[in-house]
């Protein structure tokens, strides 16, 4: 069977035949679906394409920043443990270290009270603990300075802090600090 040849006078004319058959057969949600891929390819061509060349190049920037930090750090990290090691004070040295912080309380104005003691091993580690707990007694504002030059001691470390004042306007209270010392035996 022969295919009847319509005799039209442009590919033009062919065209938009073809256009209106697909047009009919589309419908009303056809035509809608096909703005909404038109539109999407439009913003997809306009926004996203040129945004995600932006956000390579950022990319590869952050990583040759990172990398040349990472270069930065190490060699000031070897300069670093060159001119001071990072080790634990040993712990021959808690008596000592004791009255260190003892008296860094008293220059902050806390009436030292009396103190309790607890040491031990950390297990098969060449490391004992010295648990202290302080009761003090002294002004409410200072306590903060003072646990701020607590944490400056190498190998102190802060487990807990209860503050108890009579009434809330009273500028005196009791504190209870819980002081960790670690040290290294030999």
């Amino acid at each position: 069977m022969k295919r009847a040849a319509i005799a039209f006078r442009s590919m033009w004319v062919l065209a938009r035949w073809e256009l209106a058959c697909i047009e009919q057969a589309m419908g009303m949600a056809g035509k809608l679906a096909l703005l909404i891929l038109v539109l999407v390819l439009l913003v997809r061509a306009c926004f996203v394409m040129p945004t995600r060349h932006v956000i390579e190049q950022r990319r590869h920037e952050t990583v040759i920043a990172t990398e040349e930090v990472r270069r930065a750090e190490l060699k000031q990290g070897d300069v670093a443990a060159a001119s001071r090691p990072w080790s634990l004070p040993a712990a021959q040295a808690f008596a000592a270290r004791t009255l260190t912080i003892v008296t860094l309380l008293q220059n902050a104005g806390f009436v030292v009270q009396a103190a309790t003691f607890k040491q031990s091993r950390f297990g098969k580690m060449p490391l004992e603990q010295l648990n202290v707990e302080f009761p003090l007694t002294g002004n409410y504002p200072d306590v903060r300075q003072a646990l701020a030059r607590l944490e400056t001691i190498p190998g102190c470390r802060i487990d807990g802090v209860s503050i108890e004042r009579k009434a809330i306007g009273e500028t005196q209270a009791q504190i209870r600090v819980r002081i960790r010392l670690i040290g290294v035996t030999s």
